[in-house]
C-alpha cells in the first residue's frame, strides 16, 4: 500500500500576531519502488510537510497514512516505515563512530547484537561507502560522506519509505551525482522516496511523479512533463528556470524542435532529427 496524504493543513502559532498556514489542504501519494519529488520555493511548506510523513508532526486538518496506519493513531509504527533525512545531516548525527551512528536506529528497534553486525556493513554498502570508513568520527568526514551516512543510520531499521530534505544541497556535482545514483538503486529495490527540493532539473530528471508548492498549497501534482510546461508557463513563483529548459522553450516557441525536454542528450537528439526532417524536405 502506498504513502497517502490526504487534505493536510497545518498552521503555526495558531491565535497568535505570528501564525502562520504552513500547509493547506496538501494531498499526494507515493508508491514503493519510485521516487517522487516536493517541489516548491524556500518557505512554501516543504520541510513541514516532510515532518507529517513520518509523523514527528501530526495533522491538525486531513490525514497522513501509510501501508494504511494512520500518523495520528500510529506515530511510532509510521516512524518505523518512514525514515526521515534532514537538510543538514549534522542535525541528526551524534555518535562516536559512524558504525555506533548506523547501530542506533535497528538497536532502538529491538534488533538484536548479531542481527546490528550484519546490518551495518550492509548499510554503509548500500549507500556507496567503503566499511573502512565504519571507524571513524562522523564528525571527521566529508559532507558528501555525511549526507550518506546520515542516509545509511535511516535505512539501517529498513523502512518501506525514504523522506529526504534537499539531499543535494551544499554538495559538490559529483557527490550529488552518487547520491542520486543511490536514490534510483534504493526505488529499483523496492523502497518508495519523497525527494524533497527546489532543484528543478533534478525532480523532473528523477521523478515518477511531482508534487509543487506554493505557500502551502498544492499548485500541481503531476508527472514530469506537465510539470515542466508549467515552469515554461511561468505558473511557479520562486524557482528558477533551469537553463537547459529555458533554452528547449525558446527552440520550441521557434519551431526548432517538437517536443519540450530537460535533457541536454534529449534535446540534442531532437535537433538532429529535426534537422534531418527539414533537410528531408527540401529533397
Amino acid at each position: 500500500m502506498p504513502l497517502i496524504v490526504k487534505e493536510l493543513s497545518y498552521t503555526y502559532n495558531i491565535g497568535l500576531p505570528t501564525e502562520h498556514p504552513a500547509l493547506r489542504g496538501v494531498s499526494f501519494e507515493a508508491q514503493a519502488g519510485e521516487i517522487v519529488s516536493v517541489l516548491g520555493h524556500t518557505g512554501s511548506g516543504k520541510s513541514t510537510l516532510a515532518q507529517h510523513l513520518n509523523a514527528l508532526m501530526i495533522p491538525q486538518k486531513g490525514t497522513v497514512a501509510v501501508d494504511g496506519v494512520n500518523t495520528a493513531e500510529a506515530p511510532r509504527e509510521v516512524r518505523r516505515k518512514v525514515g526521515l533525512v534532514f537538510q543538514y545531516p549534522e542535525e541528526q548525527i551524534f555518535a562516536e563512530t559512524v558504525a555506533d551512528e548506523i547501530a542506533f536506529a535497528p538497536r532502538n528497534w529491538g534488533a538484536g547484537e548479531d542481527e546490528i553486525k550484519e546490518i551495518i556493513p550492509e548499510a554503509i554498502r548500500a549507500v556507496g561507502l567503503d566499511e573502512k570508513i565504519l571507524a571513524a568520527s562522523p564528525y571527521n568526514i566529508s559532507g558528501g560522506q555525511k549526507r550518506r551516512v546520515a542516509i545509511a543510520s535511516v535505512i539501517a531499521a529498513r523502512p518501506a519509505y525514504l523522506v529526504l530534505d534537499e539531499p543535494t544541497a551544499g554538495l559538490d556535482g559529483r557527490a550529488s551525482l552518487e547520491l542520486i545514483k543511490t536514490l534510483k538503486d534504493f526505488a529499483q529495490k523496492g523502497m518508495g522516496i519523497v525527494h524533497i527540493t527546489h532543484d528543478i532539473e533534478l525532480a523532473l530528471d528523477i521523478s515518477a511523479k511531482i508534487l509543487v508548492l506554493e505557500d502551502g498549497r498544492a499548485l500541481s501534482w503531476a508527472a514530469p512533463a506537465e510539470t515542466a510546461a508549467l515552469i515554461c508557463a511561468e505558473k511557479i513563483k520562486g524557482l528558477a528556470m533551469p537553463e537547459i529548459l529555458e533554452l528547449a522553450k525558446r527552440l520550441k516557441e521557434a519551431g526548432k524542435i517538437e517536443a519540450l525536454t530537460w535533457s541536454p542528450d534529449r534535446l540534442a537528439d531532437e535537433l538532429v532529427s529535426a534537422a534531418g526532417i527539414r533537410g528531408s524536405r527540401r529533397h
